[in-house]
């Protein structure tokens, strides 16, 4: 009788549920719940080595860390914005030409001043000077020293021909100092003699392309700025093609550092006009382009400066 009880007490043990043990792993659970949270939060943004494998980075920027002096490179292609040039930077330290950022920045130099400006848009704006006239003083105004190619950033296509051929629009002659067939790099040349070019200054609309070429229109919020540099005192005439789509067009008024300079009658077609520019001796001038009445647009097609 012992025996029979006492196996119908161990299974009468057996059989009853274990409430303690399930509630006590309910309540581990889900106590651990918001530790578990903030340890994936952490651990996203956990700063560990990022990628894990090397980075493949070409021998040249190694090279370049070892030259001394503060001096500017031009990553291309730059008709947009890439982060490998940032990436490089960490190893060579030296200043880029542009930076990548997320959105564009109107203000970057890169974007108004001729030479950059083909390389930007692998194609030209209204500015139209020769460029291999004006490159060595613009190179130097950067503080430019190298061109780089990176064939890896531009396959073989129509971004790669016109970036080619703008380069050797501005440096014809010049052969490359470092080529191992992912980089081509061309050095820069000397400046002999400061030559006068233009840059845009801010007013202008969007550079806009059209099947009869480039155009900018000015706004009639604030003037059009155009930037003289190194006028030298020398004798220079301003070309300017502009056409406005109003009857009776408006008039084109000019200043120079905000004295009125010349005032030109523009016209329902385009048709271009000279200013004999006075001797200037700064280093850089702002000219300045109102619409007159200023609520009527004009286009500009072209501008262009030649020295007497």
């Amino acid at each position: 009788g012992l025996v029979v009880g006492g196996q119908g007490s161990g299974s009468g043990v057996r059989g009853r549920k274990p409430s303690f043990t399930i509630h006590n792993s309910q309540f581990t659970i889900h106590n651990f719940l918001p530790f578990l949270a903030i340890l994936l939060i952490c651990f996203e943004f956990l700063a560990i080595p990022y990628p894990i494998s090397k980075i493949d980075t070409p021998q040249f920027y190694f090279d370049l860390a070892q030259q001394p002096g503060d001096f500017t490179i031009a990553e291309l292609p730059m008709n947009w914005d890439r982060p490998t040039p940032m990436l490089y930077q960490t190893v060579h330290g030296k200043r880029l030409l542009t930076a990548y950022t997320s959105r564009d920045n109107p203000l970057e130099l890169a974007w108004r001043t001729p030479v950059l400006q083909h390389w930007r848009y692998l194609g030209p704006d209204i500015i139209d000077q020769p460029l291999d006239l004006i490159a060595p003083t613009i190179f130097y105004d950067f503080n430019l020293r190298y061109i780089v190619l990176d064939y890896y950033q531009m396959p073989p296509g129509p971004e790669r021909e016109a970036t080619e051929r703008w380069v050797a629009a501005a440096l014809p002659d010049t052969l490359p100092i470092y080529d191992d067939g992912r980089l081509k790099v061309y050095p820069t040349p000397l400046r002999r003699e400061p030559q006068p070019y233009l840059s845009l200054g801010q007013g202008w609309s969007k550079r806009q392309e059209t099947a009869s070429g480039i155009a900018r229109a000015i706004s009639a919020a604030t003037p059009a700025e155009l930037f003289l540099h190194h006028p030298s005192s020398r004798p220079l005439r301003l070309e300017i093609t502009a056409v406005s789509a109003e009857n009776p067009p408006p008039a084109l008024t000019i200043l120079a550092d905000g004295e009125p300079l010349s005032r030109i009658e523009v016209t329902q077609t385009p048709a271009s006009s000279a200013i004999n520019l006075p001797a200037l001796s700064p280093e850089w001038v702002k000219l300045s382009f109102q619409a007159d009445p200023p609520t009527h647009p004009i286009t500009v097609w072209r501008l262009s400066l030649h020295e007497e």
